[in-house]
Protein backbone atom coordinates (compact mmCIF):
# COMPACT_ATOMS: atom_id res chain seq x y z
CA UNK A 1 0.00 0.00 0.00
CA UNK A 2 2.81 2.41 0.85
CA UNK A 3 4.47 1.51 -2.46
CA UNK A 4 1.32 2.52 -4.35
CA UNK A 5 1.12 5.77 -2.39
CA UNK A 6 4.73 6.59 -3.28
CA UNK A 7 4.00 5.93 -6.96
CA UNK A 8 1.03 8.29 -6.77
CA UNK A 9 3.23 11.02 -5.32
CA UNK A 10 5.54 10.53 -8.32
CA UNK A 11 2.49 10.97 -10.58
CA UNK A 12 2.77 7.42 -11.92
CA UNK A 13 -0.22 6.14 -13.87
CA UNK A 14 -2.34 3.10 -12.94
CA UNK A 15 -4.69 0.95 -14.98
CA UNK A 16 -8.33 1.87 -14.53
CA UNK A 17 -9.91 0.40 -11.40
CA UNK A 18 -6.69 -0.78 -9.78
CA UNK A 19 -6.65 1.83 -7.02
CA UNK A 20 -10.22 1.04 -5.95
CA UNK A 21 -9.16 -2.55 -5.26
CA UNK A 22 -6.02 -1.79 -3.29
CA UNK A 23 -6.05 -2.63 0.43
CA UNK A 24 -6.52 0.34 2.74
CA UNK A 25 -5.88 0.96 6.41
CA UNK A 26 -9.04 -0.88 7.44
CA UNK A 27 -7.61 -4.07 5.95
CA UNK A 28 -4.66 -4.08 8.35
CA UNK A 29 -4.29 -4.56 12.06
CA UNK A 30 -1.93 -1.87 13.36
CA UNK A 31 -1.41 -1.41 17.07
CA UNK A 32 1.78 0.68 16.84
CA UNK A 33 1.35 4.47 16.41
CA UNK A 34 4.08 4.78 13.77
CA UNK A 35 2.60 1.95 11.71
CA UNK A 36 -0.88 3.42 12.01
CA UNK A 37 0.37 6.84 10.92
CA UNK A 38 2.10 5.34 7.87
CA UNK A 39 -0.97 3.33 6.87
CA UNK A 40 -3.27 6.29 7.42
CA UNK A 41 -1.17 8.48 5.13
CA UNK A 42 -0.96 5.83 2.43
CA UNK A 43 -4.72 5.29 2.59
CA UNK A 44 -5.35 9.03 2.27
CA UNK A 45 -3.11 9.32 -0.79
CA UNK A 46 -4.74 6.32 -2.48
CA UNK A 47 -8.24 7.66 -1.73
CA UNK A 48 -7.28 11.03 -3.18
CA UNK A 49 -6.09 9.54 -6.47
CA UNK A 50 -9.14 7.26 -6.61
CA UNK A 51 -11.44 10.27 -6.20
CA UNK A 52 -9.61 12.09 -9.01
CA UNK A 53 -10.09 9.09 -11.30
CA UNK A 54 -13.81 8.92 -10.45
CA UNK A 55 -14.24 12.58 -11.36
CA UNK A 56 -12.34 12.09 -14.61
CA UNK A 57 -14.75 9.29 -15.52
CA UNK A 58 -17.58 11.84 -15.09
CA UNK A 59 -19.31 9.52 -12.63
CA UNK A 60 -20.92 12.25 -10.55
CA UNK A 61 -22.48 10.16 -7.79
CA UNK A 62 -19.44 7.92 -7.54
CA UNK A 63 -17.17 10.95 -7.62
CA UNK A 64 -19.04 12.57 -4.74
CA UNK A 65 -18.72 9.41 -2.66
CA UNK A 66 -15.02 9.11 -3.43
CA UNK A 67 -14.42 12.76 -2.57
CA UNK A 68 -16.16 12.26 0.77
CA UNK A 69 -14.12 9.10 1.43
CA UNK A 70 -10.91 10.91 0.52
CA UNK A 71 -11.83 13.81 2.79
CA UNK A 72 -12.41 11.44 5.70
CA UNK A 73 -9.13 9.61 5.03
CA UNK A 74 -7.12 12.84 4.81
CA UNK A 75 -8.63 14.18 8.02
CA UNK A 76 -7.92 10.93 9.85
CA UNK A 77 -4.34 10.87 8.58
CA UNK A 78 -3.82 14.43 9.80
CA UNK A 79 -4.82 13.37 13.32
CA UNK A 80 -1.83 10.99 13.14
CA UNK A 81 0.43 13.20 11.00
CA UNK A 82 -0.42 16.81 11.99
CA UNK A 83 2.78 18.14 10.41
CA UNK A 84 1.97 16.76 6.94
CA UNK A 85 2.16 19.85 4.71
CA UNK A 86 0.99 17.98 1.62
CA UNK A 87 -2.18 16.60 3.20
CA UNK A 88 -3.13 20.01 4.64
CA UNK A 89 -2.86 21.34 1.10
CA UNK A 90 -5.00 18.53 -0.28
CA UNK A 91 -7.58 19.09 2.42
CA UNK A 92 -7.79 22.72 1.28
CA UNK A 93 -8.35 21.57 -2.29
CA UNK A 94 -10.82 18.84 -1.30
CA UNK A 95 -13.00 21.16 0.73
CA UNK A 96 -13.14 23.62 -2.15
CA UNK A 97 -14.01 20.83 -4.60
CA UNK A 98 -16.74 19.41 -2.39
CA UNK A 99 -18.34 22.55 -0.97
CA UNK A 100 -17.15 25.42 -3.12
CA UNK A 101 -14.73 28.01 -1.89
CA UNK A 102 -15.24 29.31 1.65
CA UNK A 103 -13.00 31.68 3.56
CA UNK A 104 -12.75 29.20 6.43
CA UNK A 105 -10.90 26.77 4.14
CA UNK A 106 -7.89 29.08 4.14
CA UNK A 107 -6.97 27.69 7.55
CA UNK A 108 -5.97 24.42 5.85
CA UNK A 109 -3.71 26.21 3.39
CA UNK A 110 -2.14 28.16 6.24
CA UNK A 111 -1.51 24.92 8.13
CA UNK A 112 0.27 23.57 5.04
CA UNK A 113 2.63 26.54 5.05
CA UNK A 114 3.15 26.31 8.80
CA UNK A 115 4.06 22.62 8.51
CA UNK A 116 6.35 22.91 5.47
CA UNK A 117 7.04 26.45 4.26
CA UNK A 118 10.00 25.57 2.02
CA UNK A 119 9.36 22.07 0.70
CA UNK A 120 10.19 22.39 -2.99
CA UNK A 121 8.14 19.58 -4.49
CA UNK A 122 5.05 20.61 -2.49
CA UNK A 123 5.54 24.17 -3.76
CA UNK A 124 4.91 22.98 -7.31
CA UNK A 125 1.37 22.05 -6.27
CA UNK A 126 0.79 24.71 -3.63
CA UNK A 127 2.10 28.00 -5.01
CA UNK A 128 -0.46 28.35 -7.78
CA UNK A 129 -3.38 27.62 -5.43
CA UNK A 130 -2.02 30.08 -2.89
CA UNK A 131 -1.66 32.85 -5.46
CA UNK A 132 -5.36 32.48 -6.29
CA UNK A 133 -6.26 33.60 -2.75
CA UNK A 134 -3.17 35.69 -2.00
CA UNK A 135 -4.98 38.87 -0.93
CA UNK A 136 -7.09 36.94 1.59
CA UNK A 137 -4.12 35.54 3.51
CA UNK A 138 -2.22 37.07 6.39
CA UNK A 139 0.84 39.21 5.76
CA UNK A 140 3.05 36.51 7.24
CA UNK A 141 1.69 33.85 4.88
CA UNK A 142 1.96 36.24 1.94
CA UNK A 143 5.64 36.72 2.71
CA UNK A 144 6.06 32.95 2.82
CA UNK A 145 4.37 32.60 -0.58
CA UNK A 146 6.69 35.22 -2.07
CA UNK A 147 9.70 33.36 -0.63
CA UNK A 148 8.30 30.08 -1.95
CA UNK A 149 8.03 31.58 -5.44
CA UNK A 150 11.63 32.76 -5.28
CA UNK A 151 12.65 29.29 -4.14
CA UNK A 152 10.98 27.76 -7.19
CA UNK A 153 12.97 30.05 -9.47
CA UNK A 154 16.17 29.35 -7.57
CA UNK A 155 15.54 25.61 -7.93
CA UNK A 156 15.12 25.89 -11.69
CA UNK A 157 11.36 25.45 -12.07
CA UNK A 158 11.23 28.29 -14.57
CA UNK A 159 8.19 27.28 -16.63
CA UNK A 160 6.04 26.67 -13.55
CA UNK A 161 7.18 29.99 -12.08
CA UNK A 162 6.47 31.86 -15.32
CA UNK A 163 2.99 30.35 -15.70
CA UNK A 164 2.16 30.99 -12.05
CA UNK A 165 3.05 34.67 -12.33
CA UNK A 166 1.37 35.09 -15.71
CA UNK A 167 -1.75 33.40 -14.34
CA UNK A 168 -3.05 33.75 -10.77
CA UNK A 169 0.03 35.70 -9.69
CA UNK A 170 -0.41 38.52 -12.19
CA UNK A 171 -2.12 40.88 -9.73
CA UNK A 172 0.76 40.23 -7.33
CA UNK A 173 3.52 40.32 -9.94
CA UNK A 174 5.37 43.35 -8.54
CA UNK A 175 5.69 41.71 -5.15
CA UNK A 176 6.71 38.35 -6.60
CA UNK A 177 9.33 39.96 -8.82
CA UNK A 178 10.71 42.03 -5.96
CA UNK A 179 11.12 38.80 -4.01
CA UNK A 180 13.61 37.57 -6.62
CA UNK A 181 16.25 40.05 -5.47
CA UNK A 182 18.23 37.35 -3.64
CA UNK A 183 17.96 34.78 -6.45
CA UNK A 184 21.17 34.35 -8.44
CA UNK A 185 21.45 36.23 -11.71
CA UNK A 186 21.63 33.11 -13.88
CA UNK A 187 18.28 31.90 -12.57
CA UNK A 188 16.70 35.31 -13.10
CA UNK A 189 18.02 35.37 -16.65
CA UNK A 190 16.59 31.90 -17.27
CA UNK A 191 13.21 33.03 -15.92
CA UNK A 192 13.31 36.04 -18.25
CA UNK A 193 13.91 33.76 -21.23
CA UNK A 194 11.03 31.56 -20.09
CA UNK A 195 8.70 34.56 -19.94
CA UNK A 196 9.76 35.38 -23.49
CA UNK A 197 9.00 31.84 -24.66
CA UNK A 198 5.57 32.04 -23.03
CA UNK A 199 4.88 35.36 -24.76
CA UNK A 200 4.77 37.30 -21.49
CA UNK A 201 6.20 40.81 -21.59
CA UNK A 202 7.69 41.49 -18.19
CA UNK A 203 11.01 42.74 -16.85
CA UNK A 204 12.73 40.63 -14.24
CA UNK A 205 14.74 42.73 -11.74
CA UNK A 206 18.41 42.96 -12.62
CA UNK A 207 17.99 41.51 -16.12
CA UNK A 208 18.24 44.06 -18.95
CA UNK A 209 15.42 43.67 -21.43
CA UNK A 210 17.73 43.16 -24.40
CA UNK A 211 19.14 40.00 -22.79
CA UNK A 212 15.98 38.03 -23.48
CA UNK A 213 14.38 39.55 -26.54
CA UNK A 214 13.29 36.58 -28.68
CA UNK A 215 14.71 38.03 -31.88
CA UNK A 216 18.25 38.22 -30.53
Amino acid sequence: MSSAANRILRDDKFKSGILANLPTMQDFSADRPTVLATLARATAIIKLRDSEESLQRAATASGDRELAAADDAVRFSLTRNPADALLWLWLFRLENDRKGYEHSHLAFLERSYAAGPREGWISLRRNRMALMVFDQLSENIQNTIVAEYAGMVDAGFFRTAALNLAGPGWVTKDRLLAGLAQVDLASRQALSRQFSREGVQITVPGVPEEEYRPWR
